[in-house]
């Protein structure tokens, strides 16, 4: 196992080490960064389903780092994101959101659990994951939007790469 750990360690590109940071930030410290210097009031079921689903998906990216051979799409673009790194990964992610639709459900779950305020209406709640859910939407569309002849591209950067 240890020298399993040096090889993940060793294998990373400084843009993975970027993007692991920026994910361990997000899945356990944004929540707490909010409810600090936002003041917004954040439930305990709010926190336990956050962090069980921070720590499930920490489990399966560790499953896919160490997996010798990554057959699904889903599991060389996880991969990428955290070892290779660098806007391809994000691009790959987003082309990924597109044509797996339940991978964008999970992306779209997460931001959805995000909380925004402390009193809302019913309306006002609904109305902040509609405009989350669009926000992703045109993100997604100007990360994958080749601006050249204003397409969308659908096409992965290179899913198969991997550092040796």
């Amino acid at each position: 196992m240890n020298l399993e750990l040096y090889n993940i360690i060793n294998n990373m590109s400084f843009w993975g080490v970027i993007n692991t940071i920026i994910y361990i930030y997000i899945s356990f410290g944004l929540l707490p960064t909010l409810e600090i210097f936002t003041k917004v009031k954040i439930s305990f079921i709010n926190y336990l389903i956050w962090y069980i689903w921070s720590f499930a998906y920490s489990i399966y990216v560790l499953y896919i780092i160490l997996k010798k051979k990554r057959n699904t799409r889903v599991e060389k673009v996880t991969y990428n994101w955290f070892m290779v790194g660098g806007y391809g990964s994000y691009k790959d992610m987003f082309v990924l959101s597109e044509l797996e639709p339940l991978y964008e459900y999970a992306l779209l779950g997460i931001i959805i659990l995000i909380p925004v305020a402390n009193s809302m209406s019913y309306k006002q709640k609904f109305q902040a994951v509609l405009y989350k859910i669009a926000i992703f939407h045109i993100i997604a569309t100007m990360m994958l939007m080749n601006w050249t002849d204003l397409i969308v591209n659908y096409e992965f950067s290179d899913v198969d790469l991997e550092i040796k």
